[in-house]
């Protein structure tokens, strides 16, 4: 009789373990597609926030040690806005795709670069910088402001933003030249 006990206790409890596990693999009941799709392809309608959502007001420092306000920005063009470290090789990867759009669109669009100071340097940052030749303006999300508004849960993620501070897309991941030069074009056209 002991030993009957013992194992239906053994066995509700594995039931508990193996529930729990389930729950967690699930994501209580939310079914995420970002498990099957490419970091290139995730948007905010599977993580973070979406697209259609107003872009938060943001105020942050730059790396030429002045004050970098989004609402300051908001209104005069559309805003390319891209979230980066400067050890994330997806990052490394789209930079060059970047400043060539900026380059093209820059007339059209603002381009505003923030790094997840958080989660890397200053140092670090401005090296990057240089390297890669980004030469837009460069804010440091150095207390996570950033990273936390915009529920960033990636890097890279790209965000672009119609003149009335409207997302418009969100790219978590490595952005493919073409979806930067087609989500480009929607907003500046």
């Amino acid at each position: 009789m002991a030993t009957t006990i013992r194992r239906i206790v053994l066995v509700l409890i594995g039931l508990i373990i193996v529930g729990g596990i389930w729950y967690q693999v699930r994501g209580a009941g939310h079914k995420s597609t970002a498990a099957v799709k490419p970091a290139a392809q995730l948007t905010t309608a599977s993580v973070g926030i979406t697209a259609g959502h107003r872009f938060p007001s943001l105020t942050l420092p730059t790396t030429d040690s002045k004050t970098m306000s989004i609402d300051a920005v908001l209104g005069r063009k559309p805003l390319y806005v891209n979230i980066w470290a400067s050890w994330c090789p997806p990052c490394q990867m789209e930079t060059p795709d970047i400043i060539k759009a900026q380059k093209k669109y820059g007339d059209k669009v603002d381009f505003i670069s923030i790094n997840a100071t958080t989660q890397d340097s200053v140092a670090n940052a401005e090296a990057f910088m240089k390297k890669y030749g980004v030469d837009y303006p460069a804010a440091l999300d150095k207390n996570g402001e950033a990273l936390t508004k915009l529920a960033i849960v990636g890097l890279p993620t790209s965000f672009f933003v119609d003149r009335t501070g409207k997302i418009t897309d969100v790219v978590v991941g490595y952005i493919l030249p073409q979806q930067l030069e087609t989500n480009l074009q929607k907003i500046s056209g």
